[in-house]
């Protein structure tokens, strides 16, 4: 997971930006995260994602490890998508758990300065 300023950017571009500034190159393992330790542009945890058209987005931190809870209102939400040009963050875990290709999710918001959340997801989008 990571923020990053898109400055007035917004849908797809937005996403490529924000994308491009935490995975610079086509892959991004989380043993390089682990080795840049805090100075790491994107920090991962086990995340539960619950989506509400009134609320809008819930991310919840399964181990509290960066966060608790993270809420994007609905109207903070302008932009939903997946990284068109299919960059990818890798960890251990993901193939023990079956997963083949995780795809990275990005929901530019629109707050003041437009920051781009960028999380990974996996199995079906």
């Amino acid at each position: 997971m990571g923020f990053v300023d898109v400055e007035w950017s917004l849908g797809e571009t937005a996403v490529e930006r924000a994308v491009d500034s935490l995975i610079p190159e086509t892959i991004l393992e989380s043993v390089t995260c682990d080795q840049l330790g805090a100075e790491s542009p994107v920090q991962y945890t086990e995340c539960q994602l619950q989506v509400s058209p009134q609320e809008g987005i819930l991310l919840t931190d399964l181990n509290r490890k960066i966060f608790f809870q993270r809420h994007l209102s609905s109207p903070s939400i302008v932009f939903v998508g997946v990284d068109p040009r299919d960059k990818m963050f890798l960890h251990p875990n993901h193939a023990v758990l079956g997963f083949q290709k995780p795809r990275l999710l990005s929901p530019p918001g629109s707050t003041p300065l437009n920051r781009a959340s960028r999380d990974c997801r996996h199995g079906q989008l």
